[in-house]
């Protein structure tokens, strides 16, 4: 779930990116009408309307990804998931040690993979 709400933070910051935006334009510029041009951004890949269309996408994707995580059942999940895992790696033979470690590297489930330690 995690890559699917990456990709859509990064298409909706993507197509929200308007080319008179960059530093360095002057007061005047930066007080006419910004339009986004996904023409400009994808060499034409996508029209006015697609635009529009993935924007609104992108913007529920992460809405829903943002309340579902900010539910508590969720939270009981993901310590259920934890403590779960724990056990089973006690089950498994790693040491109370071992097996915390292993669950603090690994943190939350719907992050990309293991923390690196130190």
């Amino acid at each position: 779930m995690n890559r699917i709400f990456m990709f859509s933070l990064f298409m909706t910051l993507a197509l929200m990116v308007s080319p008179n935006s960059a530093a360095g334009q002057d007061s005047n510029d930066s007080k006419r009408k910004e339009e986004t041009s996904s023409a400009n951004l994808f060499g034409g890949l996508f029209d006015d309307s697609m635009h529009a269309q993935l924007t609104e996408m992108a913007t529920k994707v992460i809405d829903g990804y943002l309340d579902y995580l900010a539910k508590p059942q969720t939270a009981k999940k993901l310590a259920t998931f934890q403590k779960n895992y724990y056990d089973a790696l006690i089950e498994q033979g790693f040491t109370k040690e071992q097996a915390f470690e292993l669950v603090l590297r690994f943190g939350n489930p719907l992050a990309d993979g293991p923390r690196s330690g130190k």
